[in-house]
């Protein structure tokens, strides 16, 4: 296809979603920088990657879990758009097995490496090379305190050249079957585990680190026990777009009875794909709000189109002595089924921006809005097409509301009439009376598709009729 005039180009692109052709596939880019530091000093290396990283681009994907770089000065000859060349050099960083890496802003630091920030969990991660390839640790286990008997979880965020193997110690005597980067002890007791300490080892082919020793604390009370209502304009917990959400709460402790608005707090997260799915990602909705038993939300009408969406709601409780406990549920949309199509078919159509061919059918949450266009002209098979009207008679670019039933959006097109030109051989032909007089008819339209010849007028008797080409 040749270059559209005032467009530039993309230098490199990747499917988003559902892997299609070759990788990488993710969700969104957060994050990418040149890498081009200063000259360092006081006898450091001048940086602190190979030379041959010098002017490479880095790029971070959301939720692919991994860094690529491309190079600005080099074609992909294998690429059949003609993108720059690209190589992986990070994968798996840090969350990207639970699903979503959260990773964000990568920049060049002072010290020539490479930093970005997870927002799984706050912290900044630093890729330095070569001055160490072992694991390095992101976030460290934190203190625990549980009442006897309620499982208490330790977990740690480690990052370095995979893949990395974790050793759970208590004290520092190894823990058997604690080899994942959470370890949970199940039933624990105030005579055998109050004070006891936890710290992991974090090991790869270039070394081992350990985490912090982290405490835990039993004592003999019990958490509260919080209780959460949820009421949505449709059963089950299905919602629209639109919809306002109420949500209610009280909490009972063994020791200090029914608390107060005081010890409750309330947190929504905005869920995008299910939990399962490697693509999956949160961010905050509503809170965290402290000291209410209760309250309202309105799931809003536009934003996010993607269907596979849904809220989780959480409920904690806190009492007296600091132990606490959270639950939760799920709000999930209600889902109808639009279509965008063209008549005559084939032609394209954007939605949300997005052009796609036709007939598109994607499922919307019901009430969402979503915005629909066409392009004027269009050329296929090597017809023009002008638009002129919208099904719904909509503007050529209009909002339309996800309806509670399957709907169909068809934008209408006229043709435009071919162009072209008649010629003879010989011209003009001449007949005696009685004779007969044979020329040669060629016409240049490619758009034709039926010629008739008739005499005198286009009224007059019909001579000859044919299809594309001559007679």
């Amino acid at each position: 296809m040749p270059p559209v005039s005032g467009l530039i180009e993309p230098l490199f692109a990747y499917h988003h979603f559902v892997p299609q052709g070759p990788p990488p596939y993710g969700c969104a880019i957060t994050g990418g920088a040149f890498y081009n530091p200063s000259p360092r000093c006081n006898g450091d290396p001048p940086y602190g990657f190979p030379s041959s990283y010098i002017g490479q681009y880095f790029f971070l994907d959301l939720c692919g879990g991994w860094i690529y770089t491309m190079d600005p000065n080099q074609i992909d000859v294998t690429s059949p758009f003609g993108f720059h060349k690209i190589s992986l050099f990070a994968s798996d960083i840090h969350g990207a097995n639970s699903g979503d890496s959260g990773a964000t802003y990568l920049t060049i630091g002072p010290d020539a490496n490479l930093y970005y920030i997870s927002r799984t969990d706050g912290a900044v991660y630093q890729i330095r090379y070569p001055a160490s390839l072992a694991p390095t640790i992101g976030t460290q286990p934190s203190n625990r305190l549980v009442g006897q008997g309620w499982p208490a979880a330790f977990a740690v965020a480690a990052s370095g050249v995979p893949p990395l193997s974790y050793q759970w110690q208590r004290g520092t005597t190894d823990i058997p079957g604690a080899t994942s980067a959470i370890y949970v002890l199940e039933n624990p007791q105030v005579a055998n585990d109050n004070g006891a300490t936890f710290r992991c080892v974090v090991t790869n082919a270039y070394g081992a680190t350990t985490s912090q020793s982290t405490t835990l604390t039993v004592i003999p009370q019990q958490p509260p026990t919080p209780t959460m209502t949820v009421v949505t304009p449709h059963p089950n917990h299905y919602y629209f777009a639109g919809d306002t959400i109420s949500f209610s709460g009280s909490a009972i402790d063994p020791q200090d009875g029914q608390l107060p608005p005081s010890a409750l707090a309330w947190a929504i997260m905005f869920e995008d794909h299910a939990a399962s799915n490697p693509n999956h990602h949160a961010q905050p909705f509503f809170g965290p709000v402290r000291g209410i038993t209760g309250g309202t939300v309105t799931i809003p009408t536009s934003g996010e189109t993607d269907p596979d969406v849904w809220y989780r709601i959480f409920f904690a409780a806190v009492d007296s002595y600091g132990l606490s406990q959270i639950t939760f549920t799920d709000v999930m949309p209600a889902h109808a089924q639009l279509s965008a199509a063209t008549s005559p078919g084939n032609l394209k159509v954007r939605v949300d921006g997005a052009p796609t061919h036709t007939p598109d059918n994607f499922w919307s949450v019901i009430n969402l809005t979503h915005n629909i266009g066409v392009d004027t002209p269009q050329v296929l098979n090597g017809l023009t097409y002008d638009f002129y009207s919208w099904s719904d008679n909509g503007a050529r670019f209009h909002d339309i509301t996800t309806p509670a039933n399957n709907a169909s959006y068809i934008a209408n097109f006229w043709k435009r009439p071919g162009f072209g030109t008649i010629t003879a051989n010989p011209n003009p032909v001449q007949a005696t009376n009685g004779a007969s007089a044979v020329t040669e008819l060629f016409w240049s339209s490619g758009q034709t598709t039926r010629v008739e010849v008739h005499r005198d007028s286009p009224s007059g008797l019909l001579v000859g009729r044919t299809g594309p080409g001559t007679f």
